[in-house]
This record gives structure tokens, sequence and C-alpha cells, in this order.
């Protein structure tokens, strides 16, 4: 009985905001949310956001409000990849959709570089292709709330292991054990 109480609930909800825009679609969703008392977090662990419903990237960066270059770089490199269907980009497609966005401009090398080293961005084999991270995903899908943009950030990125054991010899060592080995 209650799946069919929460199946006709979830019917009649997406009936009436399939006929609203993005924005306004937001809107009521968060007075809604707001009015229950709900997390603004699916409990499913899924948060991902339903491609039909990023619409364009204008609306999807007035939705999400990143608060800095790096997390508007790896915005625009969501909406790439989720609005866009594609796995892949390159810079001067962020660039594209900057524009498209009609934000101001900053300095879309240094945020890529940036979102990088945050692990939000990651090179995709070639140089200059890049693809959003899971933890990149997880950074926009937490957008606009602060505290969950909070916990995503405190994550830390994965460093590389290196190899202790391989020291540098001096060059006079290196050469006192050669000619020991030769004779």
């Amino acid at each position: 009985m209650t799946d069919v109480l929460e199946i006709e609930a979830m019917r009649i909800t997406y009936e009436s905001l399939k006929a609203l825009d993005g924005e306004e679609q937001q809107r009521v969703v968060t007075w809604l949310t707001a009015k229950l008392g709900l997390s603004q977090t699916p409990s499913t662990g899924d948060s991902a956001i339903d491609p039909s419903q990023i619409g364009s990237v204008k609306q999807f960066l007035k939705a999400k409000s990143p608060d800095d270059d790096v997390s508007r770089a790896t915005a625009l490199a969501y909406h790439r990849t989720h609005g866009g269907g594609e796995s892949t980009f390159t810079s001067a497609d962020l660039s594209r959709a900057q524009v498209e966005a009609a934000i101001p401009r900053f300095n879309l090398s240094r945020a890529i570089s940036n979102a990088q080293r945050s692990g939000y961005i990651t090179s995709a084999g070639k140089n200059g292709i890049y693809q959003i991270t899971s933890k990149g995903e997880s950074l926009v899908e937490a957008m606009p709330d602060k505290e969950l943009i909070k916990q995503v950030r405190s994550q830390r990125a994965r460093r590389r292991k290196t190899n202790s054991t391989t020291t540098k010899v001096p060059k006079k060592v290196a050469a006192k054990i050669a000619k020991k080995a030769r004779g």
C-alpha cells in the first residue's frame, strides 16, 4: 500500500513540475524540501542529476551557484559530461560553455589546473583532453549546499606512492662502486 502511495505522489509531483522551467522547478523542490524538513541529499546514496533535467549551461550554473573558479570549471565540466553527453572535453569546450553561460570571465586554464590538483578533473590520456572525476561529480552534486561542499572538499585526494627505496647515489660514490665492480 505504501509503495502505491509513494508512486502516486511521485507521479503527481512529476506531472506538476514538468511544465515549469529548471529554475522554477528548483525553487519548488527547495521549498517543498524545507517545508517537509527533509535532507537535500537522496537517501539512496545516488545523488546524480538526471541528464534530462539539467537544461542549459546558464540555468545549470545559476541553480548550482559555484562560488569560486575551481567550482565553476568543475560545474562546466559536469554540464559538458552529463548535459552534453561527452565523456571528455578540452579547455576550449569549457571556454565555449563559459561564454554560453554568460558568467564573468576567469582564468579557465588556471582553474582547470587547480581542479586537477584538487582531484575534481583529470587528464584523459591525451594532452589537453580532460574528464571530470567522481570527486568532481560529488562536488557539483553537493552544490549549492555549503555543508555538503565542505564534506566533499575535506576528502583527501589520493597521493601517488613513491618508491622510497630508490635513492640517488652521488656521482663520486657511484664512480667508486663502478671501479670496485670492474676490478
